[in-house]
């Protein structure tokens, strides 16, 4: 029988999901819970104007946005968040809603053109080149030697050497390219010298890239991160986190990611409907680590993780036996105790979900049933998930979905508090995945060590 690869960062991605039934997405909340800034950093001309664009969820109710400029001499904001440029300099405009705020670095330039080129006076970031056939790729080394970096082996988080670029003078002092994930992501990884909360010149060069929108965001370990995607290409993402490397003077991380055309989830089979196999919910309300051990050691389809579990949390990982793939539908299951928000719930990736189309199958019904979750299923192909509520209560929803980039399909097992929606809950699960993708082991595809 073929091993299913195991896709451990689809679980490390959920610390802080709410839940809700599938009729919350009409409630009305009294606070916004979210706030997005696009873009974070924009570079005009004297005269020139800007339009800000605030979201703030949930999208289905109406709040009023304030816009502040710290520096009205430089670029001043009208109550709709237009910016307008005044006098060459810098300021910062300021977005708020509630307890949120998100700010926008305006870099305002002379009218005429002095012919220097970038408005960072050098662009010191990598060549977004991310298929690399060699270590002397013409085009990288032309752009290299243009910023002034020179051929060095460097290390990442202990890892490597790789083959890379640096001149410890820079701003960017490091650039290293041919890197990859598992999955097939291509990366490529810059070194810079300032830090995460501050960091205008790093984000006045991503926007020269196309990087306009970048958000604040954590990994499960609380860890913050700024990620975005590219505006003209949906494919490539970048990745900013606080990294300390004292032989380059460098504070801050900077990946840029490619990910790889969508295909079909790799599957281990078909659906089993009579597998009765579901991870039991009432055990897990009781919060005792011992009880879900031993739920899973008599059910006998799974093995604990201690890697990936943190007991003091109780957060356990079990990850399903190779001898017991072929008569479960699960690849692994995650009880999440203790998230960092909202309600305990419990997470998981199933083996037999390819694509979409897979929700169409009848036998998933039967499956749910089987499993005692019954009660108004309700399956959607076009969207890429179903649903339904245990039988014993109806209280306690299952889903089943497919996240956004289409390498994992997760089921999700939680109560329903009216709190959030099922569709918010699986629209946070997505977007934390993609930041989840940098904690895989990099290896460098192309280039070798010199």
């Amino acid at each position: 029988m073929k091993k299913l690869p195991i896709i451990l960062s689809a679980f490390l991605l959920v610390f802080g999901l709410g839940s809700c039934n599938k009729d919350c997405d009409d409630e009305l909340l009294s606070e916004p819970t979210s706030l997005v800034l696009s873009p974070e950093a924009v570079t005009l001309k004297v005269g020139e104007t800007q339009q800000l664009t605030a979201t703030v969820e949930p999208l289905d109710q109406a709040f009023t946005v304030t816009f502040a400029s710290d520096n009205e001499q430089v670029a001043k904001v009208d109550t709709k968040g237009l910016v307008t440029a005044v006098a060459e300099g810098t300021a910062k405009v300021t977005a708020s809603v509630g307890k949120f705020s998100k700010e926008c670095l305006v870099t305002v330039t002379k009218t005429e053109d002095d012919g220097g080129g970038s408005t960072t006076s050098g662009n010191e970031l990598p060549l977004l080149k991310f298929n690399i056939e060699s270590d002397d790729d013409a085009d990288v080394v032309a752009h290299e030697n243009k910023i002034g970096r020179v051929a060095e082996d460097v290390l990442i988080e202990g890892q490597g050497p790789f083959a890379g670029f640096v001149n410890r003078d820079l701003t960017i002092p490091v650039a290293v390219y041919g890197l990859g994930f598992n999955d097939g992501t291509k990366v490529i990884v810059a070194f810079g010298k300032e830090t995460l909360d501050n960091c205008p010149k790093t984000m006045e060069m991503l926007a020269e890239y196309g990087f306009t929108n970048l958000e604040d965001a954590q990994y499960s370990d609380g860890t913050p991160l700024k990620h975005g995607v590219k505006d003209d290409d949906e494919t490539i993402s970048v990745q900013l986190i606080d990294s300390e490397d004292a032989d380059y003077g460098a504070s801050l991380q900077i990946r840029f990611l490619q990910t790889p055309p969508r295909q079909d989830i790799e599957i281990a089979h078909p659906v089993i409907p009579s597998a009765k196999d579901f991870p039991d919910y009432k055990t897990f309300t009781t919060g005792d680590v011992t009880k879900i051990a031993d739920f899973e050691s008599n059910l006998g389809l799974r093995e604990y993780f201690a890697e990936q579990s943190d007991e003091a949390k109780k957060n356990l990982m079990f990850i399903t036996k190779e001898t017991s793939m072929a008569q479960s539908n699960f690849q692994l299951v995650y009880y999440v105790s203790t998230p960092t928000a909202g309600g305990p719930f419990i997470n998981s990736v199933v083996n037999f979900i390819r694509n979409a189309s897979d929700f169409d199958d009848p036998k998933l019904q039967e499956w749910f049933k089987t499993n005692g979750y019954g009660k108004d299923f309700v399956s959607d192909s076009q969207q890429g998930f179903a649903y339904a509520y245990d039988d014993a209560t109806g209280k306690i929803l299952a889903q089943i979905f497919i996240n956004q980039d289409g390498t994992a399909a997760m089921l999700q097992i939680f109560e329903d508090t009216e709190t959030q929606s099922a569709a918010q809950m699986r629209s946070l699960a997505m977007r934390q995945y993609k930041t989840m993708q940098a904690h895989k082991i990099f290896k460098q595809h192309k280039l070798h060590r010199r």
